[in-house]
C-alpha cells in the first residue's frame, strides 16, 4: 500500500505516477503566495479550537490536518471509529465546497511519533512558521516514503528534480520503480530538509553547490527493521539536486554464505582462510553486489560457532552492518576532503592496533591509505578481511597494482591469500515463471542464440514481467549470489606478475578448475532460479568466459 493515497481511494489502490503529482501540496513558494493573510505561517488548522476542521484530543493522537490540505494519518486510523468520523465531516465539507479550498487533497501516513511532532511544533511559537511546521511536515513525508521502501524491502530510494518536475525513485530487486512525482521546488526542499533536519553528517548544513553525506538519525527510522539509511546528495551536471538514501537492513542471525548463494566448494575455499594467522581476503563487486552482507555473515557466523574466542574488529566509514562477535569503530574524520579522510583512517589504524585484534577488518579499500593500513595489519601477523570495488576476482590485484601498492606485494601467496567476487540477482518466482520453450519468442535473437549455446535449454525458466500474488513483477524479494573465489598460491600470482590479469585468469580455469561467475551465473539458470536476461544484465554475457578456453595467443 502506498504511504501517499488519494482520500478518495480504497486504502489497497495504488496510483500512477502522473496521478501522484495533482496530489502533492502546494510548494513553500506557492503556499506564501495564496495565504496573504499569514504568508509565513503554515497552520495546523486541527490544532485550531474554534476552527471549522478542529479535532478533539482523541482524534487529535492519529490525525492531523494542516491549511494547505494535507491530512496526516497513522496506519491504524481508518479503522479508528472517532477518526473516521472526523474524515467523514471534512468529506462532507469537501462536498460542499462549491468550487472554494476544500479542506484536504492529500493524505501521508506516518508514525505515530511525526503526529505527534507536527502537534509539538504547531504549539511551540518560534516553529509554526515556514521554517518549523514545513519542516517537520517534511519530516514526516521523508518518514513516510522511507518506511514504504522499507516495507517494499527496497535497497535505496532517489530523488531526482527536472526542470519542469521532480521524482522519487525505489530500486526493489535491483529494478528501479519509478514512484511518486512532485514539483520540483517541493522535491529541493524535501532534499534540503533530509540533509539538515534528519541527518547526522560531518559538513553540518545543506549545500547545494557541493557534493555532501551522512546518514539519517535513529530516531527517524526506529522500528523500521533498518540498521540505518546512508545519504548521499549533489548538484547534477545542471546544477539541480541529487539525492540518494541507502537502506541497510538489519542482519538479524548470521548465515552461511550456502545460503546466501554461495555454492559449498566456494564457502569451503573462505573458511580455509581462516587457518591462517595472517593475510588478506578481498571480497569485491560492483556497488550493490552484497560484499558487506556477504562478510558481515561470513565473520559473523565464525564468531558465533567458535564462541566469540577471536577478538574481531572492524574499522568502517562509517560501520553499515552491525555484526555479531565484532567490535566496530568508526572512522573520526577531523575535516572534509580525500587529504582528511585517508589521515583519519590511518589514525584509526593506529588506534585499531593497540586493542590487540587477533582479526581485522577493513571495510571499503577506497583510498591508497587504506590499502596501505590493510597491508600493514597483514604483515604484523592480523588475518585482515576487506572489500574493493572491481568486476571479477583477477581485477582485485589490478586495482591494488593501480592504487600503487608494489609487485612484490601483490605477487606473494602469503599476503594475499584470496580474492572473490560476486554479483546479486533477483531469483525468480516459482509459481508465475515460464519455460525458455514457452517464452523464447519474446528473447532478443542474440539472447535466445546464447541460451541455447550455453545453457540447458529444457531447464531454463524465465521471469513473468506481469508476476502474481507471490512476488514483484515474477521475481521474489530474496537475491541470490553469483560468485567467484579464487585462492592464491605461487604460481597463480606469478602468472599475474609476469603476464597479467587474464592470463592468471586463464591458468586458473583451466590448471586449477576455477569456477567463474559467469559459470555459477550459468549453473543457476540452469537450476531454474535466475532469468539468463537479468543475468546478462547484472553480471556478464552467457559467453563470458568463452576466450578463456581459446587460443591463448
Amino acid at each position: 500500500m502506498n504511504t501517499l493515497v488519494d482520500a478518495g481511494l480504497n486504502a489497497s489502490e495504488t496510483l500512477d505516477l502522473p496521478e501522484l503529482d495533482r496530489l502533492v501540496p502546494e510548494t513553500p513558494e506557492a503556499l506564501t503566495q495564496n495565504q496573504t493573510d499569514a504568508p509565513d505561517r503554515l497552520v495546523l488548522v486541527s490544532a485550531i479550537d474554534d476552527h471549522d476542521y478542529h479535532a478533539v484530543p482523541a482524534v487529535r493522537a492519529k490525525a492531523a490536518l494542516t491549511d494547505d490540505g494535507v491530512l496526516y494519518l497513522t496506519e491504524d486510523a481508518r479503522s479508528d471509529m472517532l477518526v473516521r468520523s472526523y474524515i467523514a465531516s471534512l468529506d462532507r465539507r469537501k462536498a460542499l465546497s462549491e468550487g472554494k479550498i476544500a479542506p484536504y487533497h492529500t493524505v501521508y501516513e506516518v508514525p505515530y511519533s511525526e503526529i505527534q511532532r507536527l502537534y509539538t511544533a504547531a504549539a511551540d511559537p518560534t516553529a509554526t512558521g515556514l521554517a518549523g511546521l514545513r519542516r517537520t511536515a517534511e519530516e514526516s513525508y521523508a518518514i513516510s516514503m522511507i518506511s514504504e521502501a522499507a516495507k517494499e524491502q527496497a535497497s535505496d530510494i532517489f530523488i531526482e528534480v527536472y526542470p519542469d518536475s521532480a521524482e522519487i525513485h525505489y530500486r526493489i530487486v535491483g529494478d528501479i520503480e519509478r514512484r511518486f512525482s512532485m514539483k520540483p521546488e517541493r522535491a529541493k526542499q524535501l532534499v534540503r530538509t533530509i540533509y539538515d533536519s534528519m541527518s547526522e553528517a560531518t559538513d553540518p548544513h545543506y549545500d547545494p553547490t557541493r557534493d555532501q553525506s551522512g546518514r539519517i538519525a535513529k530516531r527517524h527510522t526506529s522500528g523500521l527493521g533498518l540498521h540505518q539509511v546512508r545519504v548521499s546528495t549533489g548538484p547534477t551536471d545542471e546544477e539541480r539536486p541529487f539525492m540518494a538514501l541507502r537502506l541497510h537492513y538489519d542482519l538479524g542471525e548470521p548465515r552461511s554464505l550456502v545460503k546466501l548463494g554461495f555454492s559449498q566448494a566456494q564457502n569451503d575455499a573462505i573458511n580455509d582462510v581462516t587457518a591462517h594467522a595472517s593475510g588478506i581476503a578481498l571480497f569485491s563487486g560492483p556497488t550493490g553486489s552484497g560484499k558487506s552482507t556477504s562478510l558481515a555473515n561470513f565473520i559473523g557466523l565464525r564468531q558465533k560457532l567458535d564462541g566469540c574466542r577471536r577478538k574481531v574488529i572492524a574499522l568502517e566509514d562509517p560501520p553499515e552492518i552491525p555484526i555479531y562477535g565484532v567490535v566496530q569503530k568508526a572512522v573520526l574524520r577531523k575535516g572534509l576532503g580525500r587529504e582528511a579522510e585517508g589521515q583519519a583512517w590511518i589514525a584509526g589504524f593506529e588506534t585499531l592496533m593497540r586493542w590487540n585484534p587477533d582479526w581485522i577488518i577493513a571495510g571499503e579499500l577506497r583510498l591508497r591509505e587504506t590499502m596501505d593500513a590493510a597491508l600493514k595489519s597483514a604483515l604484523t601477523n592480523h588475518l585482515t578481511w576487506g572489500m574493493l570495488h572491481a568486476s571479477s576476482a583477477t581485477l582485485v590485484p589490478t586495482r591494488l597494482q593501480e592504487a600503487g601498492i608494489e609487485m612484490g606485494y601483490l605477487s606473494d601467496p602469503e599476503i594475499f591469500r584470496l580474492f572473490a567476487n560476486q554479483s546479486l540477482v533477483p531469483q525468480l518466482c516459482p509459481h508465475c515463471s515460464v519455460s525458455f520453450t514457452k517464452g523464447q519468442s519474446g528473447l532478443a535473437e542474440g539472447l535466445e542464440r546464447r541460451i541455447k549455446a550455453h545453457c540447458t535449454a529444457d531447464t531454463v525458466r524465465l521471469r513473468n514481467y506481469s508476476g502474481c500474488d507471490h512476488c514483484y513483477r515474477g521475481v521474489l524479494r530474496v537475491r541470490t549470489i553469483c560468485a567467484e573465489v579464487m585462492t592464491t598460491d605461487h604460481a597463480l600470482l606469478s602468472k599475474f606478475r609476469h603476464e597479467g590479469a587474464q592470463a592468471m585468469r586463464r591458468f586458473w580455469v583451466r590448471e586449477r578448475g576455477g569456477i567463474t561467475k559467469a559459470a555459477h551465473m550459468i549453473e543457476k539458470i540452469n537450476q531454474g532460479l535466475i532469468d539468463p536476461a537479468d543475468a546478462e544484465r547484472i553480471v556478464s554475457p552467457l559467453d563470458a568466459d568463452a576466450h578463456l578456453w581459446g587460443d591463448s595467443t
